[in-house]
């Protein structure tokens, strides 16, 4: 890119209003200068106590973001680019409720939205040589609406905790797209227990994971720009791992054997899960 120098400054402010007991209001606003332009960002937050184990939250924000240095100037023979006049405009919105049963755990379910108007986006570009080139451009709309559920219960010494999430993202057009697992989910069954006359805390048990396909993508040249490959899917994935975690003392013993099958599956576009393997660890608290 060569040489480019220019200021940035940014400032931001939060505060958390109780406004009852059982209500708490919260807002959020940002300033940033960046490249001659002045981009603004505020949000607001609400959460509010219904009884003692039902509360809901409801959030929205907006704001926008200018395209990066590499976006904006980076050239060379892998980049084919259109001009990015317009910054990208945020909107997200959220809204979810818990249920908190004490000591036997907690059940959560979240509604997320956000679109993203004048997105900066990637695609693979025609190309006669043995290097791939991507064309960067703006989009009109990305939008995207996402359902997660979250659990732990506690049943005497066993324990359940788990989330899953949905997720579907779409275009200005309507269709959907691939770039991103439609749907994940994981979760664990735990022996949790203090042993030794309350001297050992133990928590054992197996984790599980997995999400659905995805369409492929590779991180281009020194520019680290992800290259879409929609022609490339990577299939549905799963994995299984064994866990121990001791707390005797002042110290943590930490146990895991990752990745039980050995299953060969990418954990993102880019990076491939690691073959079986153990991981063993010790940790200590010093002054509370």
């Amino acid at each position: 890119m060569g040489s480019r120098r220019s200021p940035s400054i940014a400032g931001w402010l939060l505060d958390e209003i109780a406004m009852t007991s059982r209500m708490t209001w919260s807002l959020f606003g940002r300033v940033d200068h960046v490249r001659g332009s002045t981009h603004n960002g505020a949000g607001t937050d609400l959460r509010i106590r219904i009884t003692d184990v039902l509360s809901f939250n409801v959030g929205l924000s907006a704001s926008s973001r200018r395209s990066s240095y590499a976006e904006a100037f980076w050239n060379d023979s892998t980049v084919v680019r259109s001009p990015l006049p317009n910054a990208e405009r945020h909107v997200r919105g959220e809204a979810g409720v818990r249920a908190d049963l004490g000591e036997h755990g907690s059940v959560a379910a979240t509604y997320g939205f956000r679109r993203i108007h004048n997105p900066i986006m990637f695609a693979a570009s025609s190309s006669t040589g043995l290097r791939p080139k991507m064309l960067l451009y703006q989009g009109e709309e990305l939008t995207t609406h996402s359902l997660e559920l979250a659990l732990t219960m506690r049943f005497g010494f066993l324990m359940i905790e788990g989330s899953a999430a949905y997720v579907r993202q779409t275009d200005a057009s309507g269709a959907v797209l691939h770039e991103i697992p439609q749907a994940c989910a994981r979760g664990g069954i735990y022996f949790r227990d203090r042993l030794l006359d309350g001297a050992l805390e133990l928590q054992a048990g197996v984790r599980a994971s997995m999400r659905s396909s995805f369409n492929g993508s590779t991180l281009l040249g020194e520019t680290l720009f992800p290259l879409p490959n929609a022609n490339v899917t990577i299939g549905l994935a799963s994995s299984v791992d064994l866990v121990l975690i001791a707390h005797l003392g002042d110290a943590y013993i930490h146990f895991l054997w990752e990745n039980l099958p050995s299953t060969e599956y990418f954990t993102t576009p880019f990076t491939p899960a690691l073959d079986r393997s153990i991981r063993f660890g010790v940790s200590w608290e010093f002054l509370n």
